[in-house]
């Protein structure tokens, strides 16, 4: 007699010709409720964190809704022998990962909380086939005293707050390359302090110690026999500067004309038109006393039936011109700018009178 077989994916039961005779219902039966399950059932998996491994029955379902508040990362882990098509969505609240992998762990992937996809697994690895996947959220870890991190805090942004510095040890990086923490000091000056290698890289110390300021970032990552510091963002008022440890810094403040200018110290920055008219006359000398350069607006009508200029002068250089015609009561105009401290005066060639005087300061 023939013996049945099964399908290799799926398990299947595949009747053998005369065979089953009068059993062979329940057989196909059975078939036709796990394609049910196969391209249409839902499971529901309720989780906190850490690994929930399906049984072959339970990933015969096409559809899989993850939900709970986690309390650590966890791993949705798939038979090994099984390959198909399948969905999950995260619904899970909580700081934390989900991951979706096979027993023999292979290619994993990661779910972000919110998002749905559609996966392909070949018994080993999980593959993406379909779905707008956000990236996972960086999981958060509060520390406010002395305290040893573990490699299940790898990836994890950790927050040192408080008010008096502590030391934050981190586990060796020889035996866990790629081991990977981004810090942010919160309230004090922080200590981080590698168990084996030295940081290193653009921002690191070159020694097991690592000293973050207040308020400043840095991201940690194992190269297998050191950390490499990277991406360090500083807070106002620090700046970074190179030289050994034993090396001595001094910083004095520049001389005044090297001094970077303040946005307030900018023409036109925070500045308005003033209409000084009534207190300007032509060929007097004023001094531009608002600490950053100004400008200068003047319109005059001429005054004879004569041609006429007005000019401008800036600390007794003339550096502008403007003519009118010779007729009478036809404007002459022009815009200079005066530097902070300058002295300043428009005076014209021939009788004029002052129509408009505006200041931009």
């Amino acid at each position: 007699m023939a013996i049945d077989t099964f399908s290799p994916n799926r398990n299947y039961v595949l009747p053998a010709t005369g065979n089953d005779v009068n059993t062979w219902g329940p057989l196909i039966n059975g078939n036709f409720s796990a394609i049910d399950s196969n391209i249409s059932a839902l499971l529901t998996i309720a989780t906190t964190g850490g690994t929930t491994t399906l049984t072959a029955g339970q990933a015969a379902n096409l559809y899989y809704n993850v939900n709970g508040a986690l309390t650590s990362n966890a791993i949705l882990t798939f038979p090994g022998v099984i390959q198909t098509f399948f969905i999950v969505t995260n619904n899970t609240t909580g700081m934390f990962t989900l991951t979706i992998q096979t027993a023999n762990i292979g290619t994993t992937q990661v779910l972000g909380q919110g998002a749905s996809a559609l996966y392909y697994s070949d018994g080993t690895n999980i593959i993406l086939v379909a779905g707008t996947v956000p990236p996972a959220p960086i999981p958060v870890l509060i520390v406010t005293t002395a305290t040893t991190l573990t490699t299940a805090q790898n990836g994890f942004l950790v927050e040192l707050s408080g008010s008096t510095t502590f030391t934050t040890t981190i586990p060796a990086s020889g035996s866990n390359p790629g081991l990977t923490y981004k810090f942010f000091a919160f309230g004090a000056i922080q200590t981080i302090v590698a168990t084996s290698g030295v940081f290193g890289g653009p921002n690191g110390s070159g020694t097991s110690t690592l000293t973050l300021a207040n308020g400043a970032t840095v991201n940690v990552e194992s190269d297998g026999g050191n950390y490499i510091v990277k991406n360090l963002t500083l807070p106002g008022g620090y700046a970074l500067l190179a030289g050994s440890s034993t090396q001595a810094f001094s910083v004095a403040p520049a001389a005044a004309p090297t001094q970077a200018p303040q946005f307030g110290q900018i023409l036109g920055a925070n500045a308005a038109w003033n209409n000084v008219t009534t207190s300007r006359s032509f060929s007097t000398l004023f001094t531009n006393n608002n600490g950053k350069p100004i400008s200068v607006s003047v319109v005059a009508l001429n005054s004879t039936n004569a041609a006429n200029a007005l000019d401008f002068f800036v600390n007794g250089v003339l550096i502008g011109a403007t003519t009118s015609s010779n007729n009478s009561g036809n404007p002459m105009g022009g815009n200079f700018i005066v530097p902070a401290g300058a002295n300043y005066v428009v005076a014209p060639s021939n009788a004029a009178s002052l129509d408009i005087w505006f200041e931009l300061f």
